[in-house]
């Protein structure tokens, strides 16, 4: 399960995967995302904590949250933690580019 993030340093895309939470952690370039993709299942977090950790950091870039097994409940609690969208697993090239863009 990985996730993902993008940055726009100069005008170009960046794009970055992490497999795990603590990868992402320890990155320097948290800074500067400018659009999540985050799996709700992380193999050592809950995708949800790692956005409420981003919020209360104040992290303000667009959260898509991803899941292959996500429940209502789930979707729910991602957008009132404060995700910008929940996308179904499997997911399709066009829906997700609709999403980040």
């Amino acid at each position: 399960m990985d996730f993902y993030f993008w940055a726009k340093p100069l005008n170009e895309v960046a794009l970055a995967a992490f497999t795990s939470s603590a990868d992402f952690r320890r990155a320097s370039q948290r800074d500067m995302v400018s659009r999540l993709l985050l799996e709700v299942r992380l193999p050592d977090a809950s995708g949800i904590d790692v956005l409420r950790e981003l919020r209360a950091g104040g992290v303000v870039a667009p959260v898509i949250m991803i899941s292959g097994h996500g429940t209502i409940a789930d979707a729910v609690e991602a957008v009132q933690a404060g995700a910008f969208d929940f996308l179904e697993k499997p997911l399709s090239l066009e829906r997700v580019l609709l999403t980040v863009n």
